[in-house]
């Protein structure tokens, strides 16, 4: 089994719903998922999006970047919530989605690994540690961080044009999470998704709908 990073990018209104709502979210979000498993849509216009298991290594690294919003489990809790996955889920406000969206802008997947080495993460006792002691390249990292960067841009980029994608907030799904963004942690084995294997590259759209994985499991909060 396998935790894996996932995003859901809410309307306003959806936003303001789910947080006064969290049984509906939770059936609201499934069924976005399920929607988009056959389409699977560009970055960009996809409403659900996944890091796979990169998501630790990329809170790590932008942890020590000191980024101004946590991206990877989520800002804000919603009451009532119950566990999604590897926790209840957290959201980004519209503007904090706006300001991860200007920082993400200003920071490249250069700077993102700058001077880290896969035996900084394995030291660190990053998931899935087994590929960092392995030497698994970083560009594993930094091709979903690549990936997630016009997520989190295109409703900034859009929020003078579009009146119904304008600011979404996002929700932390366990680590899954939503644009408001919907961000909680899911494991594959639970959601019946691919199982653990080697690592590959950026999932793009909704977890279910494929993405690459690594060895190794852990729980995080």
């Amino acid at each position: 089994m396998s935790m894996i990073g996932e995003y859901v990018r809410l309307t306003p209104a959806e936003l303001d719903r789910a947080v006064r709502d969290p049984d509906w979210a939770h059936e609201f979000v499934d069924e976005l998922i399920e929607a988009e498993l056959d389409e699977r849509p560009e970055v960009s216009e996809a409403r659900c999006h996944d890091t796979d298991k990169a998501w630790h290594a990329l809170d790590f690294l932008l942890r020590r970047l000191a980024f101004p919003v946590d991206i990877v489990h989520g800002e804000e809790e919603i009451p009532g919530a119950e566990d999604w996955g590897y926790g209840p889920p957290r959201y980004l406000t519209p503007e904090q989605v706006r300001a991860a969206a200007d920082a993400l802008m200003v920071t490249s997947h250069q700077t993102l690994i700058e001077d880290v080495t896969p035996a900084d993460l394995a030291q660190a006792d990053i998931y899935p540690n087994i590929i960092w002691e392995h030497g698994e390249s970083l560009d594993y990292v930094t091709s979903h961080y690549q990936s997630l960067v016009p997520f989190f841009q295109k409703p900034y980029l859009n929020r003078t044009r579009s009146l119904d994608f304008c600011w979404s907030g996002m929700v932390s799904l366990g680590v899954r999470e939503a644009c408001g963004v919907l961000c909680p942690l899911h494991d594959r084995g639970v959601r019946g998704g691919v199982g653990a294997g080697n690592a590959g590259g950026a999932g793009g759209g909704c977890p279910r709908a494929g993405g690459g994985s690594a060895g190794g499991s852990r729980a995080v909060g």
